[in-house]
């Protein structure tokens, strides 16, 4: 490599990059160093029920964190026990868990529950435990409201679905009737029917002509299809899990259904893709995060976690959960916490407070910050289009 013709100028440079990483150094808060051996942080997945195959997403994005935070050399100077807790998608269970991580293991904190049914019920106990409950994917609008120590790394399903169904309703005019196809079994579905979607029909003039219900146990939807047929719909809304939202959609392309379909929340899984084939072509959908985000930090995230995970790129809550072990780092470093087990409780409510005023944070899916609900602020979300078995952008 020939010498620089103007090495007065290299070494300006490198000393204003210098001065640069010196300025960056001075104003960010010092890293605390805490006591003890190991940093005990609680973690609830589901790896296992009726909804393990969200739970194994999330446990890549977990892993994938853990491997980067322990060559960061871990939280305040101490390598990090991460005790997982597996609820089995059960909310009895999850409740189990909160209280074994914060009584028996006495870790500092929690990540989780995943679903929104568990969070129901494990947030007032984490309330009266005094520990912090973060999920990185429970949607149900309203559930962290009560509680000063619950809070939702994932945007809420009203937040979630509002401009990307304005997007759907604006590029499919002719759509003004519907048939809605839903589990009513979950919390999350549940108020998606009640509370998100009949205000999102009204707003944009639209009218349900049937409102048709099956339950998780259901796996033949052809009664249920063909009563939707039958009404001659200009569109039609599916909201359930990935599993059985691809089961419908399957039935609806096989009895010969063209119109556009717009799904909830549950189906934000490549499982759904995965599961559906070529019958989910075109099924639109919002998320968080947008896994064909050039970004070079996104990029990175996703193509290492795709070659983990047998080709299949994250959806929002595995990314989510990535997230999450950074910004607890992030709250512990720099929010005073001791690590003495005298101050367990007390470090309990830093914890909580460094939450709560969080601004910004540089997450995988855009800068996040908390509002008084416990709730994530974030960029909008991503409307998502299925399009050649991938997730789209639907623009």
């Amino acid at each position: 490599m020939a010498p620089s013709r103007h090495p007065y100028r290299t070494t300006l440079s490198i000393v204003a990059l210098f001065l640069l990483v010196l300025i960056g150094l001075a104003a960010r808060p010092a890293a605390a160093k805490l006591e003890g051996k190991e940093v005990k942080i609680g973690v609830i997945n589901q790896v296992s029920g009726r909804f393990a195959a969200f739970g194994k997403d999330s446990e890549v994005g977990f892993k994938m964190a853990m491997e980067r935070l322990e060559k960061m050399g871990g939280m305040g100077g101490l390598p990090v026990n991460f005790v997982f807790c597996d609820d089995a998608s059960k909310s009895d269970e999850a409740i189990a868990c909160v209280r074994k991580l914060a009584n028996s293991d006495k870790v500092l904190a929690i990540i989780g529950p995943f679903l929104s049914a568990s969070c129901k019920v494990a947030f007032p106990v984490a309330e009266r435990l005094g520990i912090v409950a973060i999920s990185h994917a429970s949607a149900a609008p309203g559930l962290a409201a009560p509680y000063k120590f619950a809070f939702r790394a994932a945007l809420t399903s009203d937040k979630l679905n509002a401009p990307t169904f304005a997007l759907w309703a604006k590029k499919n005019p002719t759509v003004k009737t519907l048939v809605y196809l839903w589990d009513n079994s979950d919390v999350v579905y549940k108020g998606e029917h009640d509370g998100v979607f009949p205000d999102l029909f009204k707003k944009h003039g639209m009218q349900v002509l049937d409102d048709i219900t099956f339950g998780p146990a259901d796996i033949d939807f052809s009664a249920q299809v063909t009563r939707a047929k039958a009404k001659n719909p200009t569109g039609i809304i599916v909201t359930a899990s990935y599993s059985q939202g691809a089961n419908v959609v399957r039935e609806i392309r096989r009895q010969g259904m063209t119109q556009p379909i717009y799904g909830g929340i549950g189906i934000s899984s490549p499982e759904f893709i995965r599961q559906a084939g070529k019958s989910a072509e075109g099924v639109v959908n919002a998320q968080a995060f947008w896994p064909g985000n050039p970004d070079p930090k996104v990029k990175g995230f996703v193509d290492e976690y795709t070659k983990r995970h047998e080709g299949k790129p994250p959806p929002m809550y595995a990314a989510a959960a990535y997230d999450l072990m950074f910004m607890m780092k992030k709250v512990i470093e720099e929010g005073g916490v001791t690590n003495r087990p005298a101050d367990l409780q007390a470090d309990r409510d830093r914890i909580r407070a460094g939450f709560a005023k969080m601004k910004n944070y540089p997450s995988l899916a855009g800068n996040v910050s908390f509002n008084e609900d416990g709730d994530v602020v974030q960029e909008e979300p991503v409307p998502l289009v299925v399009k050649d078995g991938f997730w789209a952008k639907y623009e």
